[in-house]
């Protein structure tokens, strides 16, 4: 029979870790969200890509869908600027966009902000999240696949020119 809440199972000792693991993350996502403005008290949140340098997370909400990125403070030693720099780009490049006619969302990263106004929250580890609306029909890039190097290059070459249109 299927249990129309979510719970989570241990069949072995060596479970146990990983199931109070899963479980604060789901502590620290449901505080996060509220942050955010976001019931996640019912969301579903699950581990999105490989996370080369951040940990990256989808949350499902009802019928849409976010993600959630614990920036790595060993790597960027001041996450905070780092989010702050990104949410700026993500508006000048729509902006430039706009500018040019382009009015897909698949071209967008929206970040969205706190009760504060910030584009960034703590947990009480102290480690900084950002979350964005997850651009539809997407997945984690495959960092050996040819046609997504050669698309993300393109992408990325793209990228400077609609950040400076946009100021």
């Amino acid at each position: 029979a299927e249990a129309p809440d979510r719970w989570f199972g241990m069949t072995w000792p060596e479970d146990r870790l990983q199931v109070m693991q899963h479980l604060k993350e789901l502590e620290t996502f449901e505080k996060i969200g509220g942050e955010f403005g976001l019931a996640v008290k019912e969301a579903i949140a699950t581990p999105y890509g490989d996370g080369l340098i951040n940990s990256t997370w989808r949350i499902d909400i009802e019928d849409h869908s976010y993600i959630a990125q614990r920036m790595n403070s060993d790597v960027f030693k001041d996450p905070k600027v780092v989010i702050e720099n990104a949410a700026e780009a993500a508006s000048c490049v729509d902006q430039a966009l706009n500018d040019q006619g382009d009015m897909s969302p698949r071209h967008r990263l929206t970040f969205l902000t706190t009760k504060n106004g910030q584009v960034w929250t703590k947990d009480d580890a102290g480690d900084y999240y950002r979350l964005s609306h997850m651009i539809n029909n997407t997945r984690p890039a495959t960092p050996s696949n040819l046609l997504e190097i050669n698309g993300a290059a393109k992408a990325l070459g793209r990228f400077p020119g609609l950040v400076a249109q946009g100021q």
